[in-house]
Parts: C-alpha cells; structure tokens; sequence
C-alpha cells in the first residue's frame, strides 16, 4: 500500500511541476 501511495505521489508531482513549467514557457512567449 505504501508503495502505491509513493508512486501515486512521485507520478502527481511529476504531473504538476509538466504543468506548471508549462505554464511558465506559455507566458514566457507570450509575455514577449
């Protein structure tokens, strides 16, 4: 269960750092 519950976590902050980094470089083109 606990293995589940680490991979679950590592795999939702993988998700939202690629979203937000995403959303940097989209305001960073779109800033200029």
């Amino acid at each position: 269960m606990s293995v589940a519950t680490t991979v679950f976590s590592i795999g939702y902050s993988f998700y939202f750092i690629l979203v937000f980094s995403h959303n940097v470089i989209q305001t960073l083109l779109y800033g200029q």
